[in-house]
């Protein structure tokens, strides 16, 4: 009976977990998308979507495009030297960080019993 219980306990669990989920990712698109009727559909009372194609059009003065073409793009922004130097310095600490490991001759055993050779903290599965 305890295995039917635990089976039971465990299936509600997941199925709990499935749906909220959902709702969590329901309110997330709701907030960020908005609501899916139009506003037009709720006070006519229908909730039928249109089904064919829509035609927008745009008037003068919709879309500016020389905000659009005023964008500069420059060759190495002045931010890139920061990532270079703070990835530069991280990748001498674990440089240093692998050099002083203890490096230790090691059998690797693979799967169909063949033994290789190998160093610790050197040898990679690709170089094996």
């Amino acid at each position: 009976m305890l295995d039917a219980l635990d089976f039971f306990l465990s299936f509600f669990f997941l199925i709990s977990t499935v749906l909220d989920a959902f709702f969590l990712f329901s309110w997330i698109c709701l907030l960020h998308f908005g609501c899916p009727a139009s506003s037009k559909s709720k006070q006519q009372g229908s909730n039928t979507r249109a089904t064919g194609p829509t035609k927008h059009t745009l008037k003068d003065g919709d879309l500016n495009l020389d905000a659009l073409a005023t964008f500069d793009k420059e060759e190495k922004p002045a931010w890139i030297k920061d990532r270079e130097s703070l990835y530069d310095d991280i990748k001498a600490r674990q440089m240093e960080l692998w050099a002083s490991k203890n490096k230790v001759d090691v059998k690797v055993t693979l799967p169909d019993g063949k033994v290789l050779d190998a160093v610790a903290w050197e040898t990679t599965p690709y170089g094996m």
